[in-house]
């Protein structure tokens, strides 16, 4: 790579941080996509697990935190690679499973149709647990000791537990106007609770949540 286009590239990067493939092109004088990947490969980049996968950062720019994720605004970078590649490796080293809110927590961003297609290719397993898909490592043994971890776990929640349910369930409908399982973990992670999904799952099923309009909460 030309050591002017190098230079300008990398400062680019720095005052930057992030660029897509438009900005590299303006930067290597509009030359093949071919010759910007060249450029890209020499200054040591990953691509994003988000937006499809076209943005771009320099190693030596991204600080990941300690689960392996950096994220510049809603653009997410990963240690692990693609998006199918982080579904499986937070899969597979869970102890117990992994349910899409919880994997949304971790990488901010929706990904039930990576894992509709892992599940497909036999990559991951998943299994309904208590009105919630759980998505389990593919090799049968690890799958049965992650869903009976799990299942140590799985309770009934308390009386107390499922009023604050409701309750964050109430704001979350009069915010957006409509009430998900995922919006209601969010509004309680913001609380600081520890109310599981699991719970959450047991009272919308109770209540029949999810066919209600904000007006005919319980």
């Amino acid at each position: 790579m030309d050591k002017k286009i190098e230079k300008k590239l990398r400062a680019l990067f720095r005052r930057k941080r992030v660029l897509n493939l438009e900005k590299i092109m303006e930067v290597v004088d509009q030359r093949s996509t071919r010759t910007a990947f060249r450029c890209l490969k020499q200054l040591d980049y990953i691509s994003s697990y988000t937006h499809t996968r076209s943005y771009y950062t320099l190693k030596e720019i991204a600080v990941f935190n300690q689960e392996g994720f950096w994220h510049y605004g809603e653009i997410g970078f990963s240690v692990y690679g693609s998006l199918k590649d982080i579904l499986v490796h937070l899969i597979n080293t869970s102890d117990s499973g992994r349910t899409h809110s919880e994997l949304e927590q971790l990488q901010k961003c929706r990904a039930h149709n990576a894992l509709r297609e892992l599940v497909k290719d036999e990559k991951l397993q998943r299994k309904n647990v208590d009105s919630v898909y759980v998505y389990t490592a593919a090799e049968l043994e690890q799958s049965k000791a992650q869903l009976t971890h799990r299942s140590q776990f799985s309770r009934t929640p308390s009386e107390h537990t499922v009023i604050d349910i409701l309750l964050a369930a109430i704001m979350v409908s009069q915010t957006i106007g409509t009430i998900k399982i995922a919006a209601v973990m969010q509004k309680l992670r913001e609380r600081r609770s520890s109310i599981t999904e699991s719970e959450i799952a047991w009272t919308f099923h109770k209540y029949g949540l999810e066919k209600k309009t904000p007006g005919s909460m319980p």
